[in-house]
């Protein structure tokens, strides 16, 4: 993939992750102002450890509002993937512009607070957590691919590779039972083979962070053992606000996930600065 083909791939990301920032924001008013939002959960709770935690209750309106963070963040991300290496030829952060748009998916599931789907057996309700599944599964996906594909003269095959892993995280999103009826307190219809997919996901993740970690240290690469770090904080980031469903989570996970991912930015920026 040239750099012209990399920046308008990361424009078109950025315009549809820039439409679903609004719409998802619009919907999310909606639900805020609606007064329909359920006091208690409408199932079991997505971090089941949060019930024996006494300062952190739900909150289905601090469900709704990380929903809302997500598409936000991805905005910000490709756009200053854009502009700050609009000229620099990086195989990693073209995989990382994917994981930033594939988190704004998550938006979708504003859909169930903003129809009230945690009541009904609306097939809707299932069909917008195939889209988050897909999109949970994509943006680990391309976070380790960034790093395995950096090894080597790979820059060609960008393309095809961030194709095949979408279309990988498709069919395992369409080929998982899904249970309509079985909503989570952060509304989200719980999968089939939930342990397995999330054990994949972790697996994922922790191969990420060691890839930049080993990377950095046989190459002798101080950046890529700081975004190494950096990564591990945005994982985990990502993995609270998945789960969200009290305050104090959003608020960890906010800024766990921004502040990870500022810093892994900058180290990499800093890597390029000079080359």
């Amino acid at each position: 993939m040239t750099i012209a083909a990399r920046n308008r791939f990361l424009r078109a990301g950025l315009i549809l992750a820039a439409i679903m920032m609004i719409l998802t924001g619009v919907a999310a008013v909606l639900v805020l102002t609606g007064g329909s939002l359920p006091k208690t959960a409408p199932g079991t709770r997505a971090l089941p450890i949060l019930d024996r935690i006494p300062f952190a209750p739900y909150s289905s309106v601090a469900s709704t509002v990380a929903i809302a963070i997500f598409p936000l963040f991805s905005v910000i991300t490709l756009a200053y993937i854009l502009f700050g290496f609009e000229k620099t030829q990086t195989i990693e952060l073209t995989f990382f512009a994917a994981t930033a748009f594939a988190i704004s998916l998550e938006a979708f599931r504003v859909l169930i607070p903003l129809w009230e789907l945690w009541a009904t057996t609306a097939g809707y309700a299932a069909e917008a957590s195939r889209i988050a599944v897909f999109g949970r599964l994509f943006a680990m996906l391309t976070i380790l691919a960034g790093i395995l594909f950096v090894t080597g003269d790979n820059a060609q095959q960008t393309g095809a590779g961030i194709f095949i892993l979408a279309f990988f995280a498709f069919t395992l999103a369409k080929a998982i039972p899904v249970n309509s009826t079985d909503v989570s307190s952060n509304f989200f219809v719980r999968n089939g083979y939930a342990t397995a997919i999330n054990t994949f996901m972790w697996v994922l993740g922790i191969l990420a962070v060691a890839g930049y970690l080993i990377h950095g240290l046989t190459r002798g690469t101080p950046e890529y053992v700081r975004a190494s770090v950096a990564l591990a904080f945005m994982c985990a980031g990502y993995v609270l606000l998945l789960g969200c469903d009290s305050w104090i989570v959003l608020g960890a996970g906010a800024l766990s996930l921004t502040g990870g991912t500022r810093r892994f930015l900058k180290s990499l920026h800093a890597l390029y600065l000079w080359q």
